[in-house]
């Protein structure tokens, strides 16, 4: 019913397609794997899944695991209960697409690159969880530019 792996670059697409194949997972943990999006999308047969923490890849080069077109693709599971997103730039309207989750009860950001304004949106977004947001480390904000470039400026 609970299954982690971090910290394997060759664990991948192959890997998070296996993971597809334990229908009675309820808590999944996956950072530092490497993998793509469509690693991701096999978990659609995950129909039992409450909690998930998804990180990003090991990789200091794209393609990001965790991104926006990800964040899309979890909206979709809607047994989901607590979700944690670690190191990557998400932004607010890809987050905002989580409360299709009628279960979901916590969202954790944890080094996300988002500015702190569109948290307070976000809560708004999302009535119903509890959210909390950790701005990335120095080694987090390294990844995150080297997968994303470098962060949009402000007007």
């Amino acid at each position: 019913e609970s299954f982690s792996v971090g910290g394997s670059n060759t664990f991948a697409d192959p890997g998070l397609t296996a993971v597809a194949g334990l229908p009675h997972l309820k808590a999944l943990r996956v950072w530092h794997t490497g993998g793509t999006i469509e690693g991701v999308k096999t978990w659609r047969a995950l129909k039992e899944l409450k909690s998930l923490l998804l990180g990003q890849s090991l990789s200091m080069k794209p393609p990001a695991l965790l991104n926006d077109d990800t964040v899309a693709v979890l909206a979709e599971f809607s047994s989901l209960e607590s979700l944690t997103l670690q190191e990557a730039r998400l932004s607010l309207a890809a987050l905002a697409r989580l409360k299709q989750l009628p279960n979901l009860k916590r969202l954790t950001l944890d080094n996300i690159d988002i500015p702190e304004s569109d948290i307070a949106l976000l809560k708004q977004e999302l009535p119903n969880a509890v959210i909390q947001w950790t701005a990335p480390s120095e080694g987090a904000q390294r990844r995150i530019v080297a997968l994303f470039g470098p962060a949009p400026s402000t007007p």
